[in-house]
């Protein structure tokens, strides 16, 4: 009998041991939660900061591809006015690959393509998208 007694009483110290242990585990996953919900908010806050740095990002490259188009485009003006229409051209074209929809680089680029006389296409095909972007921005301010 006493060897039940003392089994039994065995058995509740590691019962209320282990209840302990558990309602320690219990106090950590609550302080576990509590964290995890200032994670939470944490991460919203750092996608939210994220994504206004990508739109920031998005409008300043935006903004030099609109810079470097209009220096080449420049470049291409000075080339012209030197009569070295080899880097005219080339520069015009620069000009476009960065800012694709400037009328009138495509129109001199068109002119340079007619007055060297070697590529009649792409003098009509830059001639034809500088009359479309140009129809097409009178067309939005009205």
């Amino acid at each position: 009998m006493d060897q039940v007694l003392a089994q039994k009483t065995k058995n509740e110290e590691e019962l209320k041991s282990r209840i302990s242990e558990l309602e320690k585990e219990k106090d950590l996953l609550g302080k576990g939660a509590a964290d995890n919900a200032d994670k939470s908010v944490s991460f919203e806050t750092v996608l939210k900061e994220k994504e206004e740095l990508e739109r920031q990002i998005k409008l300043l490259k935006e903004s030099f591809q609109e810079q470097l188009g209009n220096m080449y485009y420049y470049l291409g003006l000075a080339y012209t006015q030197a009569k070295i229409y080899p880097d005219a051209i080339q520069a015009y074209a620069t000009s476009l690959e960065y800012k694709p929809d400037n009328p009138q680089a495509h129109c001199n680029l068109g002119l340079l393509y007619s007055y060297q006389g070697n590529e009649p296409q792409k003098a009509l095909d830059h001639l034809n998208q500088a009359l479309k972007l140009d129809l097409r921005s009178k067309i939005i301010r009205q």
